[in-house]
């Protein structure tokens, strides 16, 4: 029997974990198997051994493993096959299938410029504008990689000269780096666009330090609602899923 295992970050924020399982619960949804499974990789639970158990218990033999990650970053690349090797050696007779991260996507774009038109941005406006995209950041040179193709195709799509890029951990230019920069430039209207998936700690951090900035600049500074329950990101997550239902990825290789 078949089971999918959706693996979701985690938050200290019960909020966020929250909007994560309302979130995933509509995918499922709109999914043909009767097993389907949550996990998370660290600060909540179940645990990813957690969820295969869960899986497992209710008579699954074949396991896909879904990260709802937005980026190909050191969670996806070392920490989940981690536990997966180790759900191997606990079930040897288990198959277990794993997915990949939303990475680089158009649909994605077309969320965070969604998110701009939330707050108020039109089409004329586009030359007064400065944007600050924020992501959670990685040590991970890929991840770092792609999160600048991403800013790079919103550039294009809004028709900006540029999408300034920082980041909340990890790696630089910091978040403060990022707000002191785009302080500078002329544009009296700054758009900020948390590039996550849900709130936590990481989005009240930006909210009070933009709430600080609007009480002292003299620029209209707008902090855009994260990625969360678009259409887009269920419509992403479920095609992915699909696509290692139908076997477009290898049976696990951990070991």
């Amino acid at each position: 029997m078949e089971a999918v295992l959706f693996i979701g970050h985690g938050s200290r924020v019960q909020a966020g974990n929250k909007q994560f399982l309302l979130f995933i619960r509509q995918v499922m949804e709109e999914l043909p198997l009767p097993i389907q499974e949550v996990a998370f990789i660290e600060l909540t639970n179940p645990t990813i051994l957690e969820g295969i158990d869960r899986c497992i218990e209710q008579g699954a033999t074949k396991i896909f493993i879904q990260p709802v990650l937005l980026l190909e970053a050191g969670h996806a690349k070392k920490d989940i096959p981690e536990e997966i090797r180790r759900a191997k050696e606990k079930y040897p007779s288990i198959h277990f299938f794993y997915g990949s991260p939303i990475g680089v996507d158009d649909r994605m774009v077309d969320i965070v410029f969604d998110r701009l038109k939330e707050k108020g941005l039109r089409e004329s406006d586009v030359g007064k504008i400065s944007v600050l995209l924020v992501g959670r950041g990685s040590s991970d040179k890929d991840a770092k990689a792609d999160f600048e193709e991403i800013a790079r195709r919103l550039k294009v799509k809004l028709g900006l000269k540029q999408v300034n890029t920082c980041y909340l951990a990890a790696t630089t230019p910091t978040f403060e780096d990022g707000l002191k920069h785009i302080l500078h430039e002329e544009n009296e209207v700054i758009y900020v666009l948390p590039y996550l998936l849900f709130t936590g700690v990481l989005m009240k951090t930006m909210g009070l330090k933009i709430i600080e900035l609007q009480q002292t600049q003299n620029k209209q500074i707008h902090l855009c609602n994260f990625l969360g329950y678009h259409d887009q990101v269920k419509e992403v997550i479920r095609s992915k899923t699909l696509g290692l239902l139908e076997g477009l990825y290898h049976e696990s290789n951990a070991n």
